[in-house]
């Protein structure tokens, strides 16, 4: 029975993962579609056109709508300055609000982005660099909702330039709706971790959200590799 509840909750996992991960791409590969045609490209970034912004948002707004797990989805980019305009940081961002989507305005308040610089980010900084997808979290979200979150980024190249990233949000607390009744029924400790060790949730009080793992002896249950590590212990009696 045991054997099978871990299945169960590895396929969670998975569905989560996949849903989200091939979103993120599918939005990135629109987004490089649409970026290619009349956009102001910069140096490591772009400035959208209305034309762009209408499109993306369009994408991005179908995309969260079908979307089990997501609680916000959008663009981030960041155009350098130049001799003639300051920077400018974009951020196409909806999110999900009593069952309907909503736009976050937060490209309107050019200085608080200045501030809040989101190129030192992981989830933009790692994209920018490697020009591979990148996974952050859990963490508190300050910015968009103010709980524990897991950001989902993929980079978006136009003529193999990067411009930005598209961004997906999943929270800790959907993972806590989907998996934990799944977790209190095994009859041994379960964690779930971050490929960095840091606990997203658990089965048992003793491990937080947010701490690192330390336990040697627990028994890693999921692949390799993958952003959700399931981990094992002794029975709970």
């Amino acid at each position: 029975m045991s054997e099978m509840q871990i299945e169960q909750i590895q396929t969670m996992l998975n569905q989560v993962v996949i849903e989200i991960t091939q979103a993120a791409q599918h939005l990135a590969t629109q987004a490089s579609q649409v970026l290619s045609s009349d956009s102001i490209l910069t140096q490591g970034g772009v400035k959208l056109t209305e034309s762009d912004r209408n499109h993306l948002q369009t994408y991005i707004q179908t995309a969260l709508e079908q979307s089990q797990y997501s609680h916000g989805m959008g663009f981030a980019s960041y155009s350098a300055a130049t001799d003639q305009q300051q920077g400018y940081w974009t951020l196409e961002w909806w999110y999900k609000k009593d069952q309907k989507i909503q736009q976050a305005e937060l490209e309107s308040y050019q200085e608080m982005q200045q501030r809040l610089d989101f190129r030192l980010f992981d989830w933009f900084n790692h994209p920018a660099e490697n020009k591979q997808p990148y996974v952050e979290g859990p963490y508190v979200d300050y910015i968009c909702n103010h709980a524990y979150t897991i950001t989902f980024s993929h980079p978006v190249m136009v003529d193999q330039q990067f411009v930005g990233v598209i961004v997906i949000d999943l929270l800790v607390s959907t993972l806590d709706q989907l998996v934990l009744p799944k977790l209190k029924m095994l009859d041994q400790i379960a964690v779930v971790t971050n490929d960095d060790a840091r606990i997203i949730l658990s089965n048992t009080a003793k491990y937080r959200t947010g701490a690192l793992f330390r336990e040697k002896t627990a028994e890693k249950s999921t692949q390799q590799q993958h952003p959700f590590q399931l981990m094992l212990m002794k029975s709970m009696t």
